[in-house]
């Protein structure tokens, strides 16, 4: 494997900015006089303001302190123990997490390391409607699209066509989101077998190079028992090829219910060799974009993954969400179709994660935003055809009421 025939003309020239001032001040922190700190300090002491610390349960010149450019060592092990014991990959190798901004931030880096403008993107054709900014709008990245579903399952021939059709590009790339954004859809485990499989074959078969970028926030959030709850990065990781990279974007937004905290991670499926490589890559775009990630979110995060109560803490909310899941899927929805539910609305197959998605059959999604608004009740529109309802944001009291205002204005048309 040649990692530069993976790289985009920028990702091949961009370095490890070994002389950059955060390094040089990293190397000599330890001096007894040390003038390369671009900080405030008394007697070697880091300088802070007690009314901005207060509110921090950290030592205080841990909280003001930069980060290294790839994030806190601890929490980047960390959150490497967790990705090897979710997947059990304690005999592969895998990158140390680097420490980003959210998994847009990820996915950001990623697109900066291997995507020349006017390369393409190959993505279900239900994704999160951020990837249109990200690569599109920002990367002048080609996102081509192919069939998520058919007859409520994953559509992998509709994938398989698609990968076909492709083969004459230089690498193939493909970005995965599962549990889905905005579907709540996770495949099985012989579904995502079936994929990876798919990509491994047609990769040996054509020697062709492969990335293959896997969107994971909401890791966890699982309310089927068939659910494949190993991520698409140790299946593919798994199966050995030289022409196959597997980057995962996971981190503590979703997964660790730390939304604004904007902490996250990406990494790598490669040998040691190549991930120094593009940790180095990686820690000369967050030094020029970001300057270091922000040290008290990824403190915060340190200590609730450490903490004895983080797991029960974490299934209580899960649990949560599935009761209210359930509540949808096995009470509200079955007693509408029997009213005529499936005349108006189909409703994406769903089983993981915080959202449905709804294809509307009768009316464009104007009509139902407009209408849904005048009953104070606010939906996501995706496009004309398409509403998605963040069911993880709604008490189980309201669910009923909510889907039965939906079911009654396509009945009235008002």
């Amino acid at each position: 494997m040649k990692i530069e025939d993976f790289l985009s003309n920028k990702g091949k020239r961009i370095s490890f900015p070994e002389k950059c001032i955060l390094n040089q001040a990293e190397q000599q922190q330890t001096m007894k006089i040390n003038a390369s700190m671009g900080i405030s300090a008394i007697d070697g002491q880091v300088c802070y303001l007690p009314s901005i610390t207060q509110f921090f349960n950290a030592e205080p010149h841990e909280v003001v302190k930069f980060s290294p450019l790839c994030g806190f060592h601890e929490l980047r092990n960390l959150y490497k123990e967790r990705i090897i014991k979710q997947n059990n990959l304690f005999q592969y190798h895998i990158s140390l997490p680097i420490i980003t901004n959210g998994i847009t931030h990820a996915l950001a880096l990623a697109r900066d390391l291997f995507f020349d403008p006017g390369e393409c993107l190959i993505v279900h054709d239900m994704y999160w409607e951020n990837y249109d900014l990200m690569f599109q709008e920002i990367g002048e990245v080609v996102i081509k699209k192919y069939n998520m579903f058919q007859n409520d399952l994953f559509d992998i021939d509709s994938l398989k066509k698609c990968l076909l059709k492709n083969l004459s590009n230089k690498k193939i790339s493909l970005l995965f989101n599962f549990p889905n954004n905005p579907t709540g859809y996770t495949p099985s485990q012989e579904m995502a077998n079936q994929i990876a499989d798919l990509i491994y074959e047609i990769a040996e078969q054509n020697r062709i190079n492969f990335l293959v970028l896997i969107d994971e926030a909401g890791y966890g959030f699982f309310y089927d028992d068939f659910i494949c709850q190993e991520s698409l990065f140790s299946l593919l990781l798994k199966r050995k090829s030289n022409y196959i990279i597997p980057v995962l974007a996971k981190g503590s937004t979703k997964e660790d219910l730390s939304y604004g905290l904007r902490v996250a991670s990406i990494t790598f499926g490669v040998n040691t060799e190549i991930s120094k490589t593009l940790e180095g890559k990686c820690a000369g775009f967050i030094r020029g974009n970001l300057s270091t990630v922000a040290s008290p979110t990824q403190i915060a995060c340190i200590n609730g993954i450490k903490s004895a109560s983080r797991n029960s803490e974490f299934l209580f909310i899960c649990n949560t969400l599935k009761e209210r899941y359930n509540i949808i899927f096995n009470d509200i929805i079955p007693s509408l179709i029997l009213k005529g539910f499936n005349k108006y609305f189909y409703l994406y197959p769903c089983n993981s994660g915080f959202f449905v998605t709804l294809k509307l059959l009768m009316y464009d999604s104007d009509f139902f935003q407009k209408s849904l608004n005048s009953y104070n009740i606010g939906i996501n529109i995706l496009d004309k055809n398409h509403i998605r309802v963040c069911f993880s944001s709604v008490n189980k009291e309201d669910l009923r009421y909510l889907f039965d205002t939906l079911f009654a204005i396509a009945i009235n048309g008002k």
